[in-house]
C-alpha cells in the first residue's frame, strides 16, 4: 500500500512540477513578444498627452 502511496503522490508532484514550468515558460514567451513589439514610443506618449490635455 505504501508503494502505491508513494508513486501516486510522486506522479502527481512531476505533474505539477510540469504545469508549472509550462506556465513559466508561456508567461515568459508572452512577455518576451510583448517587449519585442513595444511600437510606443516617446513620441506616442507626448502626443497622447497632448490630446489628453486638450480635453478633445
Amino acid at each position: 500500500m505504501q508503494l502505491m502511496d508513494t508513486s501516486s503522490l510522486l506522479a502527481v508532484f512531476f505533474f505539477g512540477v510540469l504545469f508549472f514550468l509550462l506556465t513559466i515558460i508561456l508567461f515568459v514567451s508572452l512577455a518576451y513578444e510583448s517587449y519585442k513589439k513595444k511600437d510606443y514610443t516617446q513620441v506616442d506618449y507626448l502626443i497622447n498627452g497632448m490630446y489628453a490635455d486638450s480635453g478633445v
